[in-house]
């Protein structure tokens, strides 16, 4: 998932640092659509994804990639690398999904990772439906495991 993690919480969160900037100047949290053009947004991620496969393959591993932003990117990310895409899909009741990002943002008034309530019922509910979306729409993109996560 990259070799410099970080995340929102004391205990981290296993997002690469990375991929993590990518994704937030594309579409700066809690915003639901980017304001990069999808090109750009595609093109991006192939640059982020052929740097970790080069450097995965050098070590003898796997790469990937996580964020929540890709939910809403699958497009652009299957754009970038076609049929190699592989998903990993969480399978998150959205309710706890939504009750997690609102008590961060509570714990974290001011900074620029926290929203409103309204903001992140939003914002959750936008990622799973894309990812849903692009799921359904794409039967050929293999999604190997879908973990539950309480």
């Amino acid at each position: 998932m990259g070799n410099r993690l970080s995340g929102y919480e004391p205990t981290g969160g296993g997002e690469a640092i990375g991929l993590a900037q990518l994704c937030e100047e594309a579409m700066r949290f809690p915003a639901t659509d980017p304001h990069w053009p999808d090109q750009l947004i595609s093109h991006k991620l192939r640059s982020w994804i052929l740097q970790w496969q080069a450097e995965a393959s050098r070590r003898c591993t796997v790469a990937g990639g996580k964020y929540p932003h890709l939910c809403r990117f699958a497009n652009h990310l299957h754009e970038a690398i076609g049929d190699s895409l592989r998903i990993i899909a969480v399978d998150r009741d959205i309710n706890a999904s939504i009750r997690s990002l609102k008590t961060r943002s509570h714990k974290h008034r001011g900074r620029w990772f926290a929203a409103t309530d309204t903001d992140c019922e939003r914002v959750q509910t936008s990622l799973i439906e894309h990812r849903d979306r692009f799921i359904e729409l794409h039967p050929n993109v293999p999604v190997f495991a879908s973990i539950s996560w309480t």
